[in-house]
């Protein structure tokens, strides 16, 4: 197939053809990262080349790029949504690939690979309304509270509970703009029972109100 993914801090690309090259380009420009924007996400290299060789290592790379280009060709009901679920897989493969390949010990993608730290993160991105505390969250995971606190500030670079804070507000931005969920339900949905309160941690992140980021 050539070398077949690119992948940089804005996305990935597909060396193939130009009119592949098209494809993936713009179905990955739409993988939203943000989220991890106050984590250590400089520690994604600029470009991960996957050439031939290393292919082979990695069976369902090639499998996964031809689904997804079948899928921006067939037409069929919902084939953009479906490529776009692939192309955020393929992405999520491809950081896995790379942190296993190197072997990273810091940063985020370091935090991704260990096991305590990733089910943190999987419990606060999956479960933002939960009245998440540093004591729960750590006794979750099975670690003591202080071990947590500092192997969490070491690969992601910022403390559990000030993740959640930019994760939650993260979640509401989304909602804001791709729902028509109230304000008083989308703070709900991410942890908030004041909808002020709510307001003021969104005004500090974004440096504008919930009703203010909807309105423009």
């Amino acid at each position: 197939m050539g070398q077949i993914i690119c992948l940089g801090k804005q996305g990935c690309t597909y060396d193939h053809d130009d009119l592949c090259f098209r494809k993936f380009q713009r179905l990955f420009r739409k993988i939203d990262i943000s989220y991890c924007t106050n984590c250590r996400i400089t520690t994604i290299p600029n470009y991960i080349l996957v050439s031939d060789t290393e292919q082979r290592q990695f069976s369902w790379l090639e499998n996964a790029t031809k689904i997804i280009l079948q899928e921006t060709d067939s037409g069929n009901p919902g084939a953009e949504v479906v490529a776009e679920r692939l192309a955020e897989v393929l992405f999520i493969q491809l950081i896995r690939s790379y942190i296993i390949s190197r072997g990273d010990q810091e940063g985020f993608l370091a935090a991704l690979n260990d096991r305590d730290i990733s089910k943190a993160l999987k419990l606060i991105h999956s479960m933002p309304q939960e009245p998440w505390t540093l004591v729960n969250i750590s006794k979750k995971i099975g670690m003591s509270r202080s071990s947590f606190a500092e192997r969490f500030k070491k690969f992601v670079g910022t403390t559990p509970m000030d993740y959640l804070t930019k994760w939650r507000m993260q979640r509401a931005r989304d909602l804001l703009t791709n729902s028509d969920m109230s304000l008083g339900s989308i703070s709900r949905k991410i942890g908030y029972t004041s909808e002020p309160a709510f307001n003021r941690a969104f005004k500090k992140q974004f440096n504008k109100t919930p009703g203010a980021l909807r309105r423009s």
